[in-house]
């Protein structure tokens, strides 16, 4: 049988040789700081970036003044619904933001009941009112060609999406990223 010693022992860690000064210690912060702000503008840079919601395409998903942040893909596949942001500029600014209904290959059809079908299946799609759409000038169904996307705003009655020759279909090259946001009492 072993004994257990009946006496704790305790390790005493060195201690310092000197006190650190006010000065060192403001030091010590003010790189800490210049460190944390240095980080977040480098995730800011290369992975995502602030933008704010103009205009009522998207309601009542997103509406008019809401905060959103934009992620970079990163090599992430797109999806069926995926919120993006999607640069017309070419420079970046003034991003639109629209959800993906199409990917290349799909074959989309929009009645006038406001009704979407993807590849002949009606989609269910509870972040819209279903209202009828608007007067388009691309005549549907259309076929996504390979490279672009097919993009519908959730409130169809006031949204300039992939229904007008103005927006038509997106070359995926202009997706940003995907839009992610927080939901409130309002948004769906």
């Amino acid at each position: 049988m072993i004994e257990r010693p009946k006496r704790a022992y305790y390790y005493h860690l060195p201690q310092r040789d000197k006190v650190r000064s006010k000065t060192e210690l403001m030091y010590l912060w003010a790189e800490a700081w210049v460190w944390a702000v240095a980080l977040a503008l480098l995730v800011g840079v290369l992975l995502a970036r602030g933008a704010t919601i103009s205009g009522q395409s998207m309601a009542p998903t997103l509406r008019g003044g809401q905060p959103v942040l934009i992620l970079e893909l990163q090599g992430q596949q797109l999806q069926r619904g995926d919120i993006i942001a999607i640069d017309r500029s070419g420079k970046g600014r003034y991003p639109i933001v629209k959800r993906i209904i199409g990917l290349p290959g799909d074959e989309v059809n929009l009645n006038a009941q406001g009704q979407v079908f993807r590849n002949g299946t009606l989609l269910e799609e509870p972040y819209t009112d279903n209202q009828p759409t608007w007067p388009m000038d691309i005549p549907f169904p259309v076929r996504v060609p390979e490279g672009y996307l097919l993009v519908l705003g959730d409130n169809r009655s006031v949204s300039v999406d992939s229904r007008s020759s103005l927006l038509g279909m997106v070359d995926a090259r202009c997706v940003m990223g995907k839009v992610l946001f927080l939901k409130s009492e309002e948004s769906v």
